[in-house]
């Protein structure tokens, strides 16, 4: 039931938190200035989105019967994972909205088409394969969910999924904000366009490199870390 909980949890982060940040850091582009307590705010945002998946994360591992309790270091390797990729790919998302809105939706409708096949493909388990409507409404939702985030959804190896997702979503962050960055400087220019430019690129390599580290450190090597949460 805890998995459940954190699972539900994830999701009401990632389907109404991350859309309503992206749209908060737009607006405060429109406006051409930002507050304080709005920074304040997308900041614990964009925290409590990285501690949901921490807390899923630890519910699969607690619901293995083998897996030893995550210790700090894991903890903090895990999270500068996900801060460093979620933050990343946000500003990404937003920054380019706010010079190309209709181009938006349209790649980020395409990341989700990609997405949903994938997992379609992949042939998920979630619901254990036996009611396979209600497992392509979940793909539904997860091909959502990977418009800002990575999870591992079948129980296999990981890494070339891995490998496969964070090359597809590099690839579109670094289109998303060379554009911007093309776009904002030949019209008014910007003190902060390079250090948006540096986060989006090198932080979201940063996070990469951070879950390189966790999973040589941290992760139990001898158990696939999927478990479908409601068989947990």
């Amino acid at each position: 039931e805890w998995t459940d909980i954190c699972l539900l949890r994830m999701f009401e982060a990632f389907l109404e938190s991350a859309p309503q940040l992206v749209l908060q850091l737009y607006i405060m582009q429109v406006k051409g200035e930002a507050d304080r307590q709005t920074v304040i705010s997308c900041c614990i945002s964009i925290t409590s989105l990285a501690s949901s998946l921490i807390s899923y994360h630890r519910s699969l591992r607690d619901a293995l019967p083998n897996a030893k309790v995550m210790n700090y270091t894991g903890v903090t390797l895990w999270f500068l994972w996900r801060l460093l990729t979620v933050s990343a790919r946000i500003l990404a998302i937003a920054v380019f909205a706010h010079q190309f809105t209709w181009w938006t939706f349209v790649g980020l409708g395409s990341h989700f088409l990609l997405m949903f096949v994938w997992l379609i493909f992949q042939k998920t388990k979630f619901y254990g394969g036996e009611r396979r409507a209600e497992e392509v409404g979940f793909d539904f939702i997860i091909a959502f969910l990977y418009i800002f985030c990575w999870l591992n959804m079948k129980e296999s190896r990981s890494r070339y999924r891995a490998l496969f997702y964070y090359l597809v979503v590099y690839a579109e962050n670094v289109t998303f904000v060379g554009l911007w960055y093309w776009k904002i400087i030949l019209e008014v220019g910007s003190f902060y366009a390079e250090l948006v430019l540096l986060w989006v690129m090198f932080g979201f390599l940063g996070g990469i490199g951070f879950m390189v580290m966790y999973y040589l450190l941290c992760h139990p090597k001898d158990i696939p870390l999927y478990v479908p949460p409601c068989s947990a």
